[in-house]
């Protein structure tokens, strides 16, 4: 619950007091009753309204809860206020605004009307949806009243501007490996045939056939006896995701949902090879749009730069994928060419590529294929809207697919060359 202290704008001067000052010199001056009476009445509705004004005003509070500061896209959550009446008076007449940025809500700013009884509080709730990717803000809401008469109206603004997060879609997949027979990322094996040295899954007693350079020293002087280092078994290396942000790379129809689909297939890897208990990265050049609070106030940040998160395992690196493709929007001054550089990419031998990219060049396929003589492992992912049926990848062994989104789900077919 966000709770911050107000910033409070000053009240609307009351018509009553250049009718009060205008009225007190007859009333002094003639000793009429009727004059004194109406005077005596309208001064004492100026203080009472003054006062209650400000009693009220300063025992009434507003607070907002966020269901969940992040939505996928599609996904609908609440945003949820409540205000509070301190005073033993009852607040009259309260209107409560909230404005959220118009991809969350298509009606924009939120208006409540409400009458609240004395030490008594109420809560309103309004829905929002990730309509559209990104980040978006529930700006300033505000609580406005008056007295009974409406002679002193006064806005209290709530500084505590937040921001929503919504993520791509995520799909499942199929057809991973339906023609790759390589799995993607790193597998746990139950037959020990390979070993990822830099996985420590601990130690245990010598046995006849142990390679002698496995043997633990320390441990074995320390407990009397030889003990040798027992690795993690694998049958593959790590998967690093390389995404395709270049803007001239969609320069066809429909380019903001090919731009989309990129996103949406790149998150869906990630998350199908996530469940599989795998390292997933990725790696890209995008234009950056970051949007952070401070003190109260959003302040966006943009960027054309490159992103990495290197190969990891775990939900804690799918959701860190998750806030990075939030906030990334093509680019067009790095070519993908220029992606494709193993001093870039900065991978382990034998580690797998998963190239997404709407479409491949001749010069892009001649760098891939090279990537591959050079010991990765790579796998093109393609989803354009024309497909050519020569880009010269089968010679090199490496798969090629084509990406359709239908009925929910996401479905790759091997390209044949």
């Amino acid at each position: 619950m966000s709770r911050l202290k107000t910033g409070r704008s000053a009240p609307i001067k009351s018509s009553l007091l250049p009718l009060l000052i205008l009225l007190l010199p007859p009333a002094l001056l003639f000793p009429e009753p009727v004059l004194r009476i109406s005077w005596f009445a309208l001064f004492t509705l100026y203080v009472t309204g003054r006062l209650y004004s400000g009693h009220i005003r300063k025992n009434l509070s507003a607070e907002r809860e966020i269901q969940a500061d992040s939505l996928f896209y599609g996904e609908e959550g609440y945003i949820t206020l409540t205000v509070r009446n301190n005073s033993f008076l009852p607040a009259l007449n309260i209107l409560l605004s909230d404005r959220p940025d118009f991809q969350l809500n298509f009606y924009g700013r939120q208006r409540f009307l409400l009458n609240l009884k004395g030490r008594s509080s109420t809560t309103v709730r309004y829905p929002i949806k990730g309509s559209s990717r990104g980040q978006y803000v529930l700006r300033n809401r505000t609580v406005e009243a008056s007295d009974f008469f409406g002679q002193f109206p006064w806005v209290d603004v709530y500084p505590d501007e937040q921001i929503i997060t919504v993520y791509p879609r995520i799909f499942p997949v199929t057809g991973f490996y339906k023609t790759y027979r390589q799995p993607f990322g790193s597998i746990r094996n139950r037959y020990p045939i390979f070993e990822e040295i830099t996985k420590l899954d601990g130690i245990r007693p010598f046995q006849s056939g142990d390679d002698r350079k496995k043997i633990n020293w320390k441990q074995s002087a320390r407990f009397g006896e030889l003990l040798v280092n027992q690795y993690t078994p694998s049958i593959s290396q790590k998967t690093l995701i390389l995404l395709n942000q270049y803007s001239g790379d969609y320069d066809f129809r429909y380019r903001e949902f090919y731009t989309e689909l990129a996103l949406e297939i790149a998150v869906s890897a990630a998350g199908h090879l996530t469940e599989l208990s795998q390292e997933i990265g990725i790696q890209g050049s995008a234009e950056m749009r970051e949007r952070k609070a401070v003190n109260g106030q959003i302040v966006e940040e943009r960027q054309i730069d490159r992103f990495r998160l290197p190969p990891a395992s775990g939900h804690r690196e799918l959701q860190a994928i998750l806030n990075l493709l939030a906030g990334i929007h093509p680019q067009d001054e790095t070519l993908f060419l220029e992606e494709l550089n193993p001093e870039i990419l900065r991978l382990e031998h034998n580690a797998c590529l998963l190239i997404i990219s709407p479409d491949l060049d001749a010069d892009a396929c001649a760098r891939v294929g090279s990537l591959r003589q050079q010991g990765l492992d790579p796998a093109v992912f393609l989803f354009g809207p024309s497909l050519r049926r020569d880009y010269g990848l089968k010679k090199f062994h490496i798969p090629l697919f084509h990406i359709k989104r239908e009925e929910g789900m996401l479905r790759l077919e091997a390209l044949d060359e």
